[in-house]
């Protein structure tokens, strides 16, 4: 009973605070190759708020910890036995689980990632996709599909005929799709699991040195979304930035959201942060702000940040990109390159939950 009170009040706090959550992420892919070398997915992105609402390929050193769910075959033969509609482009399209998983990596991850960090992903994504097709729905986005290609609700999804464009054709595109491929064979039918049912896999981009606690961005508990430190991150390219914003530009974003907020020469007070380091609140000429509104006024890379007075600006200079709840994708590669085991990166980002096969 416990437990179902919970789940409930995580899926009423983030209804209620999603359109103070989620922040538009760069388009994923836009650039082509370009954009998969610098970074990684953020389909944890805020995008995940609303899951929860709505319900370098390196050699591979160290085989999966159940040798009997790889199995050989062009196609994973569990993954290949489940069928699902995804709206994609606007429209309806049924399509079995392994070509979806394989569409969201394109869309996610770097293909370049080590392989355990491909694997991480891979199950990661399989498991939200479970979570959400075993959820009554709880809006109307796509009342026919089980998910959707709009990270912004639930994770991007990229075809492979597209995917493969935009890697540029030719050999290189083959290797990267290969990796993807090696990934979904290599977890066929694995997630991660708390209490037997699949779990929410939230991931993001780019921790600041540890993970958020899932209370303290979307206002309440998940057992195996609480923070955990996630060192290596520091050589992403999106781990530090620096925004600046215009004294008109801000007090007249703030204004909108915040009537109450009066222009001040010296307007920053108290900071409360997370253990993480995220911005809770921040009070501005006495009013209290929410960290999460002032990434999305100000779109930055995450709430993670100091700002402060300069000239006829305001400065904000953050640490990490992405909500920070679950697993980072550079942290996950940071311990591939380390050596650890796909099994060990999800055991570690997603506390307390099983990696296990299911069956269709």
């Amino acid at each position: 009973m416990r437990r179902i009170l919970l789940i409930s009040a995580v899926l009423v706090a983030v209804v209620f605070l999603l359109p103070f959550i989620y922040m538009p992420p760069q388009p994923l892919l836009a650039q082509g190759q370009a954009r998969l070398e610098q970074d990684g997915g953020e389909a944890g992105h805020d995008g995940y708020a609303d899951a929860i609402a709505d319900g370098e390929a390196e050699a591979d050193a160290a085989g999966p910890p159940d040798a009997e769910t790889a199995r050989p075959g062009d196609q994973p033969a569990l993954d290949a036995r489940v069928s699902l509609t995804v709206n994609v482009g606007g429209e309806d399209v049924s399509m079995a689980l392994d070509e979806y998983i394989w569409g969201v990596l394109a869309g996610e991850e770097p293909p370049t990632f080590p392989a355990e960090a491909l694997r991480s992903q891979a199950v990661a994504v399989r498991s939200f996709t479970l979570y959400m097709t075993e959820r009554p729905k709880q809006d109307d986005a796509h009342p026919a599909a089980a998910l959707c290609d709009n990270p912004a609700h639930c994770q991007a999804y990229l075809p492979r005929g597209e995917a493969m464009a935009n890697w540029g054709g030719g050999e290189t595109a083959e290797g990267y799709a290969a990796a993807l491929e090696q990934a979904l064979r290599g977890t066929d039918g694995q997630i991660m699991t708390y209490d037997g049912a699949p779990i929410l896999a939230a991931y993001f981009s780019t921790s600041s040195g540890k993970t958020e606690n899932a209370a303290d961005v979307w206002g309440a508990e998940v057992p195996y979304l609480s923070g955990v430190d996630s060192p290596g991150e520091e050589g992403a390219p999106r781990y530090q930035a620096r925004f600046e914003v215009t004294r008109d530009e801000f007090w007249s974003a703030l204004g909108g959201a915040y009537p109450d907020i009066a222009e001040s020469e010296t307007p920053f007070g108290n900071i409360e942060r997370s253990d993480a380091g995220g911005v809770k609140s921040i009070e501005i000429s006495g009013v209290k702000v929410g960290g999460a509104d002032m990434r999305r006024l100000f779109a930055l890379n995450s709430t993670n940040f100091t700002v402060a007075a300069s000239g006829g600006a305001f400065i904000f200079d953050t640490v990490g990109y992405g909500h920070g709840v679950g697993m980072p994708q550079y942290g996950a590669r940071a311990m591939a390159l380390d050596g650890k085991r796909y099994d060990e990166i999800l055991e570690w980002y997603y506390s307390g939950a099983k990696l296990e096969t299911y069956n269709p």
